[in-house]
């Protein structure tokens, strides 16, 4: 199976009221940031692809200008990613809004729930809907 993610990429990230979208900076993290990924994350790419992420493979320092836009000295975390299935629109569109729906006082900064539903009900493709949530 493919193990290359195409950027955007969503992280859904179990018992966290969060939904992460990224440009780019998987595994991109300051002094102790590795606990971030050390919980079940599933990780939607804008083809649809989901990724579990099977361990560390490598921890470097980051690029120097990374550290700059931080204020603090960052490192890179470099994954071994498996593919585990795919969803197609429809289903990501459910899974986000089961997501927003569990606590949606957690959402109020973007509006009501029926206000965020709608705007995901207009995204057309994956990666659209992803960016909503960078």
């Amino acid at each position: 199976m493919n193990s290359e993610i195409e950027y955007p990429i969503l992280l859904i990230r179990k018992n966290d009221s969060n939904l992460y979208g990224m440009n780019n900076g998987l595994g991109l993290i300051s002094k102790g940031g590795e606990s971030f990924y050390k919980k079940s994350i599933q990780i939607v790419d804008q083809r649809g692809f989901v990724f579990d992420i099977n361990g560390i493979i490598r921890h470097d320092k980051a690029r120097l200008i990374d550290s700059i836009r931080y204020f603090q000295p960052m490192q890179q975390l470099t994954f071994e990613l498996e593919q585990i299935g795919q969803k197609n629109l429809d289903e990501l569109k459910s899974e986000i809004m089961e997501h927003v729906k569990l606590k949606p006082k957690h959402w109020l900064s973007l509006g009501t729930t029926d206000m965020i539903e709608e705007w995901v009900n207009e995204k057309k493709t994956i990666a659209d809907l992803i960016r909503m949530f960078r």
